[in-house]
């Protein structure tokens, strides 16, 4: 099952920043969902809140407020 979302897309070769509307896969079993509140772009770093969890994950809970290194393969940051 897919859900949409609104998400802020960097465009790294250009350097700019896009909102877009953009359709979000389902969870892998390692994966975690954040709700993103807060981003240093500089740092490529977040901090949210946990909205879904994949299978495999054991040490966090939805709802769990987290900071996390954002990685460049999955730079979209949800805005809702």
């Amino acid at each position: 099952m897919t859900c949409t979302t609104t998400a802020l897309i960097a465009a790294y070769a250009k350097g700019l920043l896009n909102l877009e509307t953009v359709q979000l896969i389902e969870l892998r079993p390692e994966d975690a969902f954040l709700k993103i509140h807060a981003a240093l772009l500089t740092v490529l770093a977040g901090a949210g809140v946990v909205k879904k969890v994949g299978q495999e994950i054991k040490h966090i809970d939805i709802g769990d407020k987290v900071f996390t290194e954002l990685s460049f393969l999955s730079a979209m940051l949800a805005v809702q």
